[in-house]
């Protein structure tokens, strides 16, 4: 059964609108622009809906991007009960979604973050799907199959809406959900990577290096196992790399922490050239998945009319 339903041609359903330095709220054109003008911290913005996380749940949703740094999150806040606890489904710019709990201001991710088909060029428009059912919830991206992990309904307040972090706007164009089990969950495809060929260089810190020209992306396999990816890289960058004397060097001073990146597959567990009959073992990965929460440090402030802000703390 539908309960809700708002393609936001007015705001007759009552959502926040404000135009400050630091925030934009606003249903114009078809949409609810929600635009976070802050480099840091996190907003959120929600309405009442009374019982909606109560039993089986489906959300749907259509949301374009308008503009956002490489590091901001966009994402959809459910059963919120204070601005302490609620449940949310969140997605990079890294191609990643995550889904979890803010429990007491904690957040509990419920998986890592994993790679989904998600739009990323301006002006695109994602289609998500959330099905929460009794023991489990499971994600639809844009017509792909997004993830699927065990879940209980321990959060179940009266409040529904959206969260943007970091520079970012976004534009709702439709909000719809239904209980109980009148929506059945469709078969869809898995989704998968798109396959990047790689080539063997000789270098003490990298194993093999692979570059897509429609997509500019940049693949790179460690001597540790780790395969990252790299958005948006230069199909120069790409060659120099290769040309280089020293391909670690030049990835150290012109790749590392200059691109987008998203890790594809995690480092291996080797053994010891020197002590094979002892058993030893070494992890070599020195980078763990990238997750945006652990640099977020702060407290909720209230400031009222249904507007919750997060407040990071100097983590200097």
């Amino acid at each position: 059964m539908t309960i809700f339903i708002d393609n936001f041609s007015d705001n007759s359903h009552g959502w926040l609108t404000k135009n400050e330095p630091e925030i934009y709220l606003q249903v114009e054109s078809g949409g609810y622009v929600i635009e976070h003008r802050r480099d840091f911290g996190l907003w959120a913005t929600w309405r009442n809906l009374p019982n909606h996380a109560v039993g089986d749940l489906n959300v749907q949703i259509k949301i374009q991007k308008i503009l956002g740094a490489s590091d901001a999150i966009y994402g959809i806040i459910w059963g919120l009960v204070d601005i302490n606890n609620f449940c949310y489904f969140e997605v990079n710019t890294r191609n990643q979604i995550i889904i979890g709990r803010c429990i007491d201001s904690q957040w509990h991710n419920s998986i890592p973050w994993t790679t989904a088909p998600i739009r990323q060029e301006i002006g695109a428009i994602n289609e998500i799907s959330l099905f929460i059912r009794k023991d489990f919830l499971e994600v639809h991206i844009n017509g792909f199959h997004g993830l699927k992990c065990e879940w209980n309904n321990i959060i179940a307040g009266d409040n529904i809406g959206f969260l943007v972090e970091r520079t970012m706007k976004v534009k709702i164009l439709e909000l719809t959900i239904s209980t109980e089990n009148s929506v059945q969950i469709p078969q869809v495809k898995n989704y998968s990577l798109s396959r990047i060929k790689r080539t063997h260089v000789d270098s003490s810190d990298l194993k093999s290096v692979g570059y897509e020209n429609t997509s500019h992306i940049l693949e790179i396999e460690f001597i540790n196992g780790a395969i990252y990816r790299y958005f948006e890289v230069p199909q120069l960058t790409y060659v120099e790399l290769m040309q280089a004397e020293s391909h670690g060097k030049y990835f150290n001073a012109f790749i590392r922490d200059k691109f987008k990146y998203q890790q594809v597959q995690k480092k291996l567990i080797q053994q010891n050239d020197y002590n094979v009959d002892g058993g030893d073992y070494m992890d070599y990965d020195t980078s763990d998945v990238y997750d945006p929460h652990d640099e977020i440090f702060g407290q909720w402030i209230d400031l009222g009319g249904g507007e919750r802000i997060w407040d990071p703390y100097d983590n200097n």
